[in-house]
């Protein structure tokens, strides 16, 4: 159980301690009138990107499991 506190916490210190940069930067490269919205928009689209990743390696995940019984059906029907 202390190791699952361990790393919520060091989770929580990694999040603490990037959260700010990437705001600090977006506002430091946009112009005022657009570093809400760029600060937003940020975000939105790195949600969007991991949700896109997953679902590729569940794709991924899925091909190798069925090839992997594929193999394995192949394997029992050549040795019985």
């Amino acid at each position: 159980m202390y190791f699952f506190f361990g790393l919520f916490f060091r989770y929580g210190v990694y999040a603490a301690a990037t959260g700010g940069i990437s705001k600090a930067w977006i506002t430091n490269i946009t112009d005022k009138k657009d570093t809400a919205t760029a600060i937003n928009t940020f975000p939105a689209l790195q949600s969007i990107c991991t949700m896109l990743a997953s679902s590729r390696t569940g794709w991924v995940y899925l091909a190798s499991f069925g090839v992997g019984a594929a193999f394995m059906i192949a394997v029992l029907l050549l040795c019985s």
